[in-house]
């Protein structure tokens, strides 16, 4: 989420796919019959030992493959008991993408050379926080139509002195709605049955002076190939719920951003088709300026798509002038094996350049954020990124936290580990001590009954990192419950000067735990 996104799937059946597809990077092609691939894999488990030339020339071979496309999978990213089907796997994604232009080495030396490099188990520990200055009071919300059963994968937060409304779309019930507080009381209102509701925009896309709602529609609770993912519009008119379709038959949708990319007037759309292994792209629907409106016999048909990037796995899509040169560019964050941050600079007549910000240097980092930022408050533009996707695998790994990509001027971005937190799904920038720098609020998905190889009890679900103003991070643990959050907000809901937090569970409610939707109000301004 990542991611994944990234990133949004029942927890029976996890694999987001931000990384499912990592191992294609392995560079190797599946042995054409069934009874071929059998006897590699026998051949794995012999016992001989290889000769050290014979382990460096398999090591030659084994960089030259498994980078040839992406970064190059590292052997400590998987214990050595999990290697078998790490490396199956790398055999048959090979084998659907098509390619034949590889020199294939054997499955049972590449099998035997990533578990003789690889830790019998990888080691997480367990976090340690310090004490703070400021403290937090949680209160939990139902927003779920099934009491158990929670799915929110996306938050929207406006907040006003005359009240706050948490828009939410709760992905594995198919409902897209809002909270509205007023007066210390929360109301309810589910708006529409939207399919498998991800990422909220709210914008005007109709330009009539009334905020309305994009929602990207993964189209799937699960990761799958298909053409049920859509852009959806939605709008309240005369206390009325409409909802239109503004683009459908796409792979698995993850983002949407409204933007004037033409400077025309009028609002285009970035959208973010996640996809899965053969769907997936970075989209550009441009507005072709007719009437909006929700009446209309096909919306779709206003609405001209373009290709801008043909890669899967792009988890957002947010829009900024990066480059200061008048037009809206974009930067991608695109997970799978790809796991880069890319900025596409907008040259004009809807045509981009892409440039990379920054990439992990392995094909399993498991994305699943990012948030544009002046981070260090110098007047330009940073990212936020974060790193914790353990739902294609079910493994913790030690690398897997939250980083600053430092906007230093020029091309790529100078990267800074703020901090470790393994299944980090979202990090959002907040002044949450109200010291004048900015803070990090970080929340957590990890599905506890499917984790392989436990080595730790307890890890944090919801956290906030205190920044000293010169780069360094006090960690503060504020929940360190197994109730996972996919989804996260942060704002000033009750206008009292200081900044609350909301997230969104996802999967089964733990025993205690009474909603869907949890904020976790500010107290520094009542001390």
């Amino acid at each position: 989420m990542r991611h994944t996104e990234v990133w949004q799937h029942r927890l029976n059946s996890w694999g987001r796919g931000s990384a499912a597809g990592w191992s294609i990077a392995l560079g190797l092609l599946l042995v054409s019959t069934v009874s071929s691939c059998n006897r590699d894999s026998g051949d794995s488990v012999r016992k001989e030992q290889p000769t050290v030339d014979d382990m460096a020339e398999v090591e030659s071979q084994v960089r030259t493959f498994c980078g040839d496309c992406h970064a190059f999978p590292k052997p400590d990213s998987f214990p050595k008991d999990a290697w078998n089907r790490e490396v199956t796997r790398g055999f048959e994604f090979y084998n659907m993408s098509g390619r034949s232009d590889l020199t294939i080495p054997r499955k049972a030396d590449v099998l035997r050379w990533y578990r003789s490099k690889a830790q019998v188990a990888i080691r997480i520990p367990e976090p340690v926080s310090a004490e703070s200055d400021i403290s937090f009071h949680s209160e939990h919300l139902d927003f779920s139509e099934h009491s158990q059963q929670a799915g929110v994968a996306g938050l929207r937060l406006l907040a006003t002195r005359s009240g706050a409304t948490v828009f939410v779309s709760d992905m594995l019930n198919g409902t897209f709605g809002r909270l509205f507080r007023s007066a210390d009381k929360w109301e309810l209102s589910r708006m529409v049955a939207a399919g498998n509701p991800c990422h909220i925009e709210v914008t005007d896309l109709d330009s009539n002076g009334v905020p309305d709602y994009l929602v990207a529609d993964l189209g799937s609770s699960q990761p799958e190939d298909h053409q049920l993912g859509r852009v959806l519009w939605i709008r309240q008119a005369d206390d009325v719920v409409k909802m239109t379709v503004l683009a459908d038959r796409l792979g698995r949708v993850a983002d949407v951003r409204p933007a004037d990319f033409d400077s025309d007037g009028d609002l285009d759309l970035i959208v973010a088709e996640f996809g899965w292994l053969e769907t997936g792209r970075v989209l550009l629907l441009e507005n072709l300026g007719s009437r909006l409106d929700v009446d209309l016999p096909d919306p779709k048909a206003n609405w001209k798509q373009h290709i801008v990037d043909p890669r899967h796995g792009t988890i957002h899509v947010p829009v900024i002038d990066l480059d200061g040169d008048g037009r809206l560019d974009f930067v991608a964050l695109v997970s799978q094996e790809h796991e880069a941050v890319d900025a596409f600079l907008n040259e004009g007549e809807l045509k981009f350049r892409k440039v990379r910000l920054w990439a992990a240097l392995d094909p399993s980092f498991g994305s699943s954020g990012i948030e544009l930022v002046d981070f260090d408050l110098d007047g330009d533009t940073d990212v936020l990124y974060s790193n914790g996707d353990t739902l294609d695998s079910f493994y913790l790994k030690p690398y897997h936290g939250i980083l600053w990509l430092e906007n230093a001027g020029e091309f790529p971005f100078v990267p800074h580990n703020v901090a470790r937190m393994p299944g980090v799904s979202r990090a959002l920038p907040a002044d949450l001590d109200g010291d004048g720098d900015l803070d990090i609020a970080a929340c957590g998905m990890i599905p506890w009954d499917r984790l392989q190889d436990v080595t730790v009890s307890k890890l944090d679900a919801l956290l906030w990192l205190e920044n000293d103003g010169s780069g360094n991070f006090k960690r503060h643990s504020l929940s360190q419950s197994r109730q996972g959050y996919m989804a996260m907000e942060v704002g000033d809901l009750d206008a009292d000067g200081d900044v609350d937090l909301v997230v969104g569970a996802f999967g089964e409610l733990q025993s205690g735990q009474s909603g869907s939707v949890s904020v976790w109000w500010n107290q520094s301004s009542k001390e």
